[in-house]
């Protein structure tokens, strides 16, 4: 008689574990895709150029190709696509430019941002280009972003990533000190960085971010449509999360102690 215990399927809780993947968009591209769904009637598609720091996804600057759209699909064909190729190239570092050309968004006007099962055929026309990875964004007039990261090699799609805006110049600061703190400071960990606008910065297309008068709002807090749409967090609280890499006693200002100036928390008399 066998003693083997056979093991049999449960019901399984798939999750996703470790550092998820962040979206950060640079101010103009962010301003320019909420003047094209504002402006258009009927569906409309852009492709963007996407710097990627590790686990971090920066939109830097988008383009209109040429497209057939209406109120219900917008279609980019292959010679929209060589049209935008062939401009790009011709610019600077174009090359360069269109090697980052990773991600495609497009407006459902006033419809939801759900994926339509044309924008999974678009996806899948995308994935026979050889890109290891690519970002779609999906919004519509009511206020509404998605964003959607797939990985076509493992046949990996992560949906409805958290995003911010940031400052065209946050991106060459935090290059400047993520190099300057993996050079010059050993033995400790930091937290990773989230860049995040101040509060009431950046309009929310139809709205604002979801800041209560600079307190943090819990995801439960933000009224629909924005929940689960873009993540928010004070930034006091993000400063304290990066400090938190420091022990107190390496970290401890000049004039910490009674207030004279005096380091050493002794009082002169």
């Amino acid at each position: 008689m066998s003693t083997v215990t056979l093991f049999r399927p449960h019901k399984f809780r798939t999750r996703l574990e470790g550092d998820v993947p962040h979206i950060s968009i640079v101010n103009e591209a962010y301003r320019d895709m909420a003047t094209l769904v504002s402006l258009s009637q009927s569906e409309v598609g852009w492709f963007g150029l996407v710097e990627r720091q590790d686990n971090e996804f920066i939109i830097t600057e988008v383009f209109l190709p040429k497209q057939k759209a209406n109120a219900a699909t917008c279609e980019i064909s292959a010679e929209g696509i060589g049209l935008l190729t062939e401009e790009l190239l011709k610019e600077e570092n174009g090359a360069d430019k269109v090697g980052k050309l990773l991600f495609w968004g497009h407006s459902h006007v006033g419809i939801s941002v759900m994926p339509s099962q044309q924008d999974s055929t678009q996806m899948s026309d995308f994935a026979e280009n050889g890109a290891e990875w690519f970002l779609r964004g999906i919004f519509n007039s009511k206020g509404e972003a998605k964003f959607d990261l797939f990985y076509f090699e493992i046949g990996l799609i992560i949906l409805d990533l958290p995003w911010t805006v940031i400052d065209n110049l946050d991106i060459a600061r935090e290059r400047k000190w993520r190099k300057a703190i993996k050079e010059k400071v050993k033995g400790k960990h930091f937290p990773k960085a989230q860049i995040v606008s101040a509060p009431g910065m950046y309009p929310h297309y139809g709205g604002a971010y979801p800041f209560n008068q600079g307190q943090p709002m819990g995801h439960e807090d933000i009224p629909s449509p924005m929940r689960g749409i873009g993540i928010a967090k004070d930034p006091a609280t993000i400063a304290a999360d990066l400090l938190s890499g420091f022990e107190e006693d390496e970290f401890e200002p000049a004039n910490r102690g009674n207030g004279n100036g005096n380091g050493n928390g002794k009082g002169k008399h």
